[in-house]
């Protein structure tokens, strides 16, 4: 008998359209960090003739390789933690908080009215 008729939809709540609207910007914002801490890196990271100017013209070529890996590392490591202390540790928390309370409102209300339904 169910199968006559065509399964109506769900309209969103306030809840879950603000929810998607929001998520949808903490994502963007995920989004343009993600690019912008990547620029940033490239752009700043230590290069052979930067080093080769620090040092000096008249050392080993060695050494300046090995100080160009040593900083670049160093460069690597604190953009590494920057990253992962605001977007790693802040947003992408702050996303699942957010999903999980707009879409994991329905399911409650949903289980809820199926167990008052139920008992009826």
């Amino acid at each position: 008998m169910t199968g006559e008729f065509p399964e109506v939809r769900e309209r969103p709540t306030f809840v879950q359209l603000s929810g998607v609207r929001f998520l949808g910007l903490l994502i963007w914002i995920i989004c343009g960090l993600i690019v912008a801490f990547f620029a940033s890196w490239l752009f700043t990271r230590p290069t052979f003739a930067s080093v080769q100017a620090m040092l000096g013209d008249t050392v080993d070529p060695k050494v300046v390789v090995e100080t160009l890996r040593a900083l670049r590392g160093d460069h690597v490591d604190h953009y590494r933690d920057i990253f992962q202390l605001l977007v790693l540790s802040g947003l992408v928390p702050l996303v699942t908080l957010f999903a999980g309370y707009t879409f994991g409102r329905q399911e409650n209300e949903r289980n809820a009215r199926s167990e008052t339904d139920g008992n009826r």
